[in-house]
């Protein structure tokens, strides 16, 4: 929804994070293809993930503002609820990244609601205006 925002740098390192979340459970469906291949067009021209930090730590500090780090967390959290199996070892993922960007469980929860919402009923302007005011915080 947002990723056009960020810059090639930061595209290559939540490419990387994109592809924890799919393996963090195990089994990468259709469905989670589908999205990281809408998410790669989305983001337009970037390169491959790195693979050290699909496998080591990702470079958090390239997400250096609030309204990236909000644009990466939604985004992640979509993916997580994009195969309708929300794994704990997804959840720990983004309990590692929302930690690294300093996000307290509140916030974390109302993305994490938001992120549900956006899967169920898909994108609508009132959920592009919660997404906006989480960008803004």
């Amino acid at each position: 929804m947002f990723l056009d925002q960020l810059s090639a740098g930061q595209k290559s390192s939540f490419l990387a994070l994109a592809t924890r979340m799919v393996l963090a459970d195990g089994d990468i469906t259709d469905g989670e293809r589908a999205l990281l291949g809408a998410l790669r067009s989305e983001m337009g021209d970037v390169e491959n993930a790195p693979a050290e930090e699909v496998f080591g730590n990702t470079n958090l500090t390239v997400f250096d503002t609030t309204k990236v780090r909000a644009i990466v967390m939604l985004e992640l959290f979509s993916l997580a609820f994009s195969d309708s199996d929300f794994h704990a070892d997804e959840d720990h993922v983004l309990g590692d990244v929302g930690q690294g960007f300093g996000l307290d469980n509140g916030t974390l929860e109302a993305m994490r609601d938001w992120a549900q919402r956006r899967v169920e009923g898909g994108e609508t302007d009132a959920l592009v205006a919660e997404a906006q005011s989480f960008m803004e915080s």
